[in-house]
């Protein structure tokens, strides 16, 4: 899963990591999604650990921030990912076509 880095890191300021925070997941900002700019991280951890993840409001934002990003801005890639899966997770109406 890829995230806003900016977002997720809001735990710095509470005095914890990330890591501290999400003890069982992988954080990688060396694995780039290059045309997303340099504002995002790379999640890794076993599918369970990534949804209870998704159930804090942070983890939860810095999420929907990135994937807002990827399917409404001007990225090569934005054509390959899935709407219908990302107005259910972003809780926002489907597009009429």
């Amino acid at each position: 899963m890829v995230v806003r880095r900016s977002i997720l890191h809001r735990y710095v300021g509470q005095g914890r990591s990330v890591e501290e925070v999400f003890p069982g997941l992988k954080f990688n900002s060396e694995r780039r999604y290059e045309t997303a700019g340099d504002d995002h991280i790379q999640v890794s951890g076993r599918h369970d650990q990534l949804i209870a993840a998704l159930k804090d409001e942070n983890f939860a934002a810095a999420a929907r921030d990135f994937a807002a990003f990827l399917l409404t801005g001007t990225t090569n890639l934005s054509r390959h990912h899935n709407y219908q899966l990302a107005d259910e997770v972003l809780g926002r109406k489907p597009a009429i076509s």
